[in-house]
């Protein structure tokens, strides 16, 4: 039989991993989040600068930073296997 501490011990491990593992995801899915936010408020300010009244810069932007996102978060997510 296991003694009372190492019983506490075993319970306790995951806990750790898995409190990691929240914070690391969702760490990813804020980094993800500012991304796409950042490139559409970019696209924004480039069309109003230049008046552009069909919004190509804000579209075209808000993809490319999902793509950047998507991106990077794969690129963390194999890293950190």
């Amino acid at each position: 039989m296991q003694n009372k501490e190492e019983i506490k011990k075993s319970k306790k491990q995951p806990k750790t991993n898995q409190s990691n593992s929240i914070l690391r995801y969702s760490g990813m899915g804020l980094q993800m989040g500012a991304i796409m936010l950042l490139g559409a408020f970019g696209g924004i300010q480039i069309d109003k600068y230049f008046g552009i009244k069909n919004n190509i810069f804000t579209a075209t932007l808000t993809i490319l930073s999902v793509i950047i996102a998507v991106y990077l978060t794969i690129k963390d997510l194999i890293k950190n296997k």
